[in-house]
């Protein structure tokens, strides 16, 4: 009786996983289900639990909490949803959460990944996660309306992420140490380098510290790949994503500056800090201003900076010519391959759940500070600060980050950044450096996540 049991809770797990909206839940109802009591009754006393790895994006704010955690809100009413199956949390940082993700990835410990493309499409590649193609439908496709995004999903055709949204990076800055430093007319959408520099001037004048170039390890590494670029309008890499440019003019006078910069005391000498001490000495008042910023970062922060009484500018990078070309994050769920069907199964239904669900997959988006990737969930964009990240998205760049190679690229800028401000290369041979090592990994195709 008890393998028939298991049996018919498998074959229901299997068909349900195919369901877009799975019901609606607010503020803790049980909501609607296609679970009958008997089912309930059958599988209550063997729940199945599947484990959510997620790094943190979705800000702890707000009236949908349980126990100060927002993902607790959301594994909760699922399982209030879905009473048979348990969603177990596994919080991880930037810093060690790679490596320990990687781990959990390699031994079928995580079920359910929140991450962007750059590792969860290297992961597919490496045939660890579920194929996703059956969710983009040209009903989804549509919903979307974004080839670009799309295919950042996938590899050769094999979608592995199920997109929630987006959100570029730009810079921040304290908004009171610019009003004292007599700089504040200076900082605005569509500045320039040169009056970049001049805030710069103004700051140091004032004795207030500036952002740093951090580069201890690759976490929030493209905030500072997005400020070199910007700073002289160079290219990382060419729009068809077959070579690296960097070792072009702009981008050696970008590393030139930044190397200056660091040496006028105008910004801060980061070889000791990764990006989130770049984040936190910003919102705990220690630096000026940050080039690592986006509307994650104001959802996850917001309680600090009132707490600090710090009031922000958000803009996006100087360029020569005042136009400026943002990196940008895409959020998503990946599902990770699993010898036992049923752990597949309840965790495609958990993220269909996150995703698809109207109010949840509003909600979520909205809790990760960033962009509905699908049209249906525009309604969202009330406030004036989600409008404005929604216009910045006409200043998205090439996306890169799924390329053969991203993760030895990475490493590879995160040395010579390391190399340049320790003054052992210049930035001529340092940006060769970097060019040769990312084009030979991009070309090998040897990627890890």
């Amino acid at each position: 009786m008890k393998k028939l049991l298991s049996i018919l809770f498998l074959s229901w797990l299997l068909l349900a996983s195919g369901c877009g909206n799975q019901g609606s839940l607010s503020d803790g109802a049980a909501g609607t289900g296609t679970v009958s009591k008997a089912e309930i009754a059958a599988t209550e006393k063997e729940k199945l639990v599947i484990t959510w790895y997620y790094f943190p994006v979705f800000a702890e704010s707000g009236d949908r909490l349980i126990d100060g955690s927002y993902e607790k809100y959301l594994a909760v009413n699922f399982t209030r949803l879905h009473p048979e199956i348990e969603v177990e949390l596994e919080p991880v940082d930037f810093e060690s959460g790679p490596e320990k993700l990687r781990l959990a990835i390699e031994r079928q410990e995580a079920d359910v990944v929140f991450d962007a493309p750059g590792r969860l499409v290297a992961y597919g590649k490496a045939g660890k996660l579920e194929e996703l193609n059956e969710w983009f439908d040209d009903k989804f496709l549509t919903d979307v309306d974004n080839a670009a995004l799309v295919k950042a999903c996938s590899y050769k055709g094999w979608y592995y992420m199920y997109p929630l949204s987006s959100s570029p990076f730009y810079m921040a800055f304290n908004k009171e140490r610019l009003e004292t430093a007599g700089a504040l007319g200076l900082v605005r959408e569509g500045w320039t380098t040169d009056e970049f520099l001049q805030v710069l001037q103004k700051l140091h004048q004032a004795g207030y510290m500036g952002g740093s170039v951090f580069c201890r390890g690759t976490g929030g590494d493209q905030g500072t790949r997005a400020f070199v670029c910007n700073l002289f309008g160079a290219e990382l890499i060419s729009s068809d994503l077959s070579a690296y440019r960097l070792n072009s003019e702009p981008g050696i006078q970008g590393l030139a500056l930044v190397k200056q910069l660091v040496d006028k005391g105008w910004m801060t000498d980061g070889s000791f800090f990764n990006g989130s001490d770049e984040i936190n000495n910003f919102v705990n008042g220690k630096t000026s201003f940050t080039i690592l910023w986006g509307g994650a970062q104001l959802k996850a922060k917001e309680n600090l900076l009132s707490a600090n009484n710090i009031h922000i500018i958000e803009v996006p990078f100087p360029t020569p010519k005042g136009e400026p070309k943002l990196e940008y994050l895409l959020n998503g769920f990946a599902v990770v391959k699993n010898k036992q069907a049923q752990k597949v199964a309840a965790s495609k239904l958990f993220v269909k759940y996150l995703c698809d669900d109207k109010e949840i997959g509003r909600l979520n988006v909205m809790q990760s500070g960033g962009q509905p990737v699908r049209k249906s969930f525009s309604d969202i964009n009330k406030t004036a600060e989600l409008q404005k990240l929604n216009r910045w998205t006409r200043y998205y760049s090439v996306y890169y980050n799924t390329v053969d190679g991203f993760s030895t690229m990475r490493s590879a800028w995160i040395d010579m950044l390391q190399a340049i401000l320790k003054g052992t290369v210049d930035p001529v041979q340092g940006a060769a450096n970097f060019v040769r090592e990312a084009d030979a990994s991009l070309q090998k195709a040897v990627d890890h996540p």
